[in-house]
């Protein structure tokens, strides 16, 4: 899967290209658009030249993987990554949504550096993606 950065005006966003049968009107796709979940980043669809994108608003957030660049997760860190992840978790239920949607890649998870509050990407149309889950997490702990 595609993934780009884009800045419009002033909002930041990480790009995910759709695959070419994603409509837009997919139980998944429609929850993730039009309600605020808990936990999750803003998204939004757009269709360009034919194809569609999901853009996810990341303005003054950072990665995980560039908040721990230069230091080594503690347990506050970890506490506070277990909570968020499972207050998200209890987020997408309630909407009904399936929890193999969420990326729990390390360069896919964002925290507000003012808050620490982190936010998860879910993607409707990614499936198990078990063999990469944990392989980003090595150069955080």
């Amino acid at each position: 899967m595609e993934v780009m950065y884009r800045r419009d005006g002033e909002q930041n966003y990480m790009v995910w290209k759709a695959p070419e049968d994603l409509q837009g009107n997919e139980y998944q796709v429609r929850m993730l658009l039009v309600n605020e979940i808990p936990g999750l980043l803003r998204c939004r669809l757009r269709k360009i030249n034919g194809e569609a994108y999901l853009y996810y608003e990341i303005t003054s957030k950072q990665p995980l993987t560039r908040v721990f660049e230069h230091r080594a997760a503690g347990a506050e860190d970890i506490r506070a990554l277990a909570l968020s992840l499972r207050e998200t978790l209890e987020g997408i239920a309630r909407y009904l949504l399936p929890d193999d949607g969420m990326v729990l890649e390390p360069e896919f998870i964002y925290m507000d550096l003012e808050t620490k509050e982190m936010r998860f990407c879910y993607l409707p149309f990614a499936g198990k993606r078990s063999e990469r889950l944990f392989a980003g997490w090595r150069n955080i702990f």
